[in-house]
């Protein structure tokens, strides 16, 4: 789908637009795991409609060999079941199912890899190379941390210190 493509697309990271790739984030994984959901609830369906289908279509033949008189063995009924072209398209769908599920799961678990990588280089840039030196992206996130931080010692100072 459209939507998996554009969070794929997304799994990539500029290092100068950490800020953005953080605010992201969530809506990412909301639409990532909405995926997965999806997957999940197609697999159920196909697994259910395979299930239903091989019960009736195995009643059926019993009923017929049982009407003709026929012995039939379970080895018989199994082969018929294979042979079957709409329980073929019935495992075909099931199987595109999981392979869907498996991709959605992987998908969700890149982007928990992403969102340990956005800490991780949040914390590098908040502790600067030398450990204690405050850095950040030249998009003026740092310029309103610093003028808040000197906001907030002034009011300590003017003020007093709260308990």
């Amino acid at each position: 789908p459209e939507s998996v493509l554009r969070i794929v697309e997304k799994l990539g990271l500029d290092p100068d637009a950490i800020i953005h790739a953080s605010a992201e984030q969530g809506l990412l994984f909301m639409n990532a795991a909405e995926y997965r959901v999806t997957c999940l609830t197609r697999r159920n369906s196909c697994k259910s409609r395979l299930d239903a289908d091989t019960a009736a279509h195995a009643l059926a033949v019993r009923r017929a060999a049982e009407k003709s008189g026929e012995k039939i063995t379970e080895g018989k009924i199994a082969n018929e079941l294979a042979a079957d072209s709409v329980l073929e398209s019935r495992r075909n769908d099931l199987a595109v199912a999981e392979e869907e599920v498996e991709y959605s799961y992987l998908l969700l678990e890149a982007l928990r890899m992403r969102r340990d990588m956005l800490r991780i280089l949040n914390d590098q840039q908040r502790s600067g190379p030398s450990g204690g030196a405050t850095t950040y992206p030249s998009d003026n996130y740092g310029d309103t941390v610093d003028r808040l931080t000197d906001a907030r010692q002034a009011a300590r100072e003017k003020y007093g210190k709260r308990s």
